[in-house]
């Protein structure tokens, strides 16, 4: 994910929203490996739930503009190649080149 953030920046926003981890788990993470795009703890999942519903972590969603999903990725990417696909495919494919 912070390659592709990275790699798209700015024509695609990332976030991330943590459901799964205490506050110290996650500082602790995030000092360890710093993300080029911004984290929130969502320890309900209310966020998470409000955008989709999902069966696992992770969850990758896409939107729209409008904030509107578009697709939902459940579960790791095999790779960043398919990451990078869903990205050029989900959030790419409307934009100008």
């Amino acid at each position: 994910m912070a390659a592709a953030a990275k790699r798209y920046a700015p024509r695609v926003a990332f976030l991330g929203l943590d459901v799964n981890d205490g506050d110290d788990s996650a500082r602790s993470f995030l000092v360890q490996h710093p993300l080029p795009y911004p984290t929130y703890a969502d320890p309900h999942a209310a966020a998470a739930r409000s955008l989709a519903s999902f069966v696992g972590l992770p969850t990758t969603v896409f939107l729209d503009a409008g904030g509107r999903v578009q697709f939902v990725h459940a579960g790791e990417y095999a790779d960043a190649a398919s990451l990078v696909d869903d990205v050029q495919r989900h959030a790419l494919a409307d934009a100008d080149p």
